[in-house]
């Protein structure tokens, strides 16, 4: 691999499940009810892979600003479809079932997906992986911004217990625990990343 290309493919990195608790060493995310999907930004050109490497580009046709971000970018996130300000995922599962080139059209209209990034994994051609995430974040943060159907992960750092309670209250799945200090380890279960959903 040339200093101007990308990897084909970067097989996520993966939380263990564990229970509420509170760390000023973590940021506390929502685990957002989607598709986990890389998106590999190339020259003029970019690709969604869902976490076993199986193409999405072409199902999701409104995420075609993806080619506008900075040429030898990744990003690691989920695609969501929103109802009532919450993720949906049987309407997810609607766009992802859809095979058609017409039925694919008027659904990215009629349930219009958003790409939530919570990692930047390469930037410039380079790859972050060995950087802290808060760094990570910092420079995705930056990245995203003003772009359309296109949302950074905020989180809170700290009071993961009652940030969890106010999630679970809204309905939601759950949260990811996610240590600021820790490097990005690609097809690996890290207890760097912890997933906290309700009922376990």
């Amino acid at each position: 691999m040339t200093r101007h290309e990308l990897p084909t493919f970067i097989p996520p990195m993966l939380a263990v499940p564990g229970k509420p608790f509170d760390s000023d060493e973590c940021v506390f995310e929502i685990k957002w009810d989607g598709t986990r999907a890389l998106a590999f930004i190339d020259h003029a050109s970019y690709r969604l892979l869902n976490r076993r490497g199986a193409d999405l580009t072409a199902r999701y046709p409104e995420f075609t600003f993806l080619r506008d971000l900075p040429a030898g970018t990744v990003l690691d996130g989920e695609i969501i479809v929103f109802s009532n300000g919450k993720p949906n995922f049987d309407l997810l599962m609607s766009r992802e079932q859809a095979r058609a080139e017409d039925k694919i059209r008027r659904l990215s209209v009629a349930l219009p997906a958003t790409y939530v990034a919570f990692d930047l994994l390469y930037h410039g051609f380079t790859s972050l992986m060995d950087e802290p995430l808060r760094d990570r974040r910092d420079t995705l943060r930056a990245l995203v911004k003003g772009q359309p159907s296109l949302a950074f992960s905020d989180g809170i750092t700290g009071n993961g217990i009652a940030y969890f309670e106010q999630v679970r209250a809204r309905g939601i799945e759950g949260v990811v625990a996610k240590r600021l200090q820790s490097k990005y380890v690609p097809g690996q279960r890290s207890d760097a990343w912890v997933k906290i959903k309700r009922g376990e």
